[in-house]
């Protein structure tokens, strides 16, 4: 067992919020791991990104912030069909097929402006937010820019 899980081993208790704060997408990986391991709950993944992170790999590292959600979904961790993507506004031809093939929802930015209801198939989630879904003009210090945010 990773330090991670051991230590949320000790403290996890159904009624309990987790925040888990800090760098990129990778962290996500780590913590959904470690929640799985010491619970049986049931929990889906609401990612708001300006990018889907897919990839397969991103120089070398297939487990690269660019490649989160696709290492959730390839190791079981959480079912394609347990995500939804918000604020989706540069995914490349692939990683729309894969969400397509997964059973990912990508929601764009004029999508979410045009119905902000979104009702998910799952009671519990896991929440992620990265700091370029909103316009690159009001977040301006991120690594990876987009604006239309």
């Amino acid at each position: 067992m990773d330090k991670a899980s051991g230590l949320l081993n000790k403290h996890y208790r159904v009624e309990v919020v987790f925040l888990f704060l800090g760098g990129d997408h990778s962290i996500t990986y780590a913590s959904i791991k470690a929640l799985r391991r010491v619970s049986n709950d049931d929990f889906g993944l609401i990612y708001f990104d300006a990018h889907p992170d897919p990839y397969f790999q991103y120089g070398g590292d297939k487990y690269s912030h660019t490649c989160t959600v696709r290492r959730l979904v390839e190791e079981g961790l959480i079912g394609g069909d347990e995500v939804i993507e918000i604020g989706i506004r540069a995914p490349t031809k692939e990683q729309v097929e894969f969400a397509k093939k997964t059973g990912i929802k990508m929601i764009s930015t004029p999508e979410i402006r045009l119905n902000p209801y979104i009702k998910p198939s799952f009671t519990k989630a896991y929440m992620s937010i990265d700091l370029d879904v909103p316009d690159s003009a009001f977040a301006s210090g991120v690594g990876n820019p987009e604006s239309g945010g």
